[in-house]
């Protein structure tokens, strides 16, 4: 049985599920404010998992035409 996977669907539901799990760092980064530690791990960390995220969203966009079968 052969069973085929569209690897641009996959690709952009992991790049969505990386731009949401940075609205998870939201927490720690409200509790360093409020603790005043330093905030810049969590918005560099937050800044590299959006842009990760838009990538692999728009990967397949841009990619499709080159690979498609």
């Amino acid at each position: 049985m052969v069973s085929h996977v569209d690897w641009r669907s996959s690709v952009s539901l992991v790049g969505t599920v990386i731009k949401y799990l940075a609205l998870a760092m939201v927490v720690p980064l409200v509790v360093s404010i409020v603790y005043a530690e330093d905030v810049w791990v969590f918005v560099v960390s937050m800044a590299i998992a959006v842009l990760i995220g838009m990538a692999l969203e728009q990967l397949s966009l841009l990619l499709g035409p080159f690979l498609a079968q």
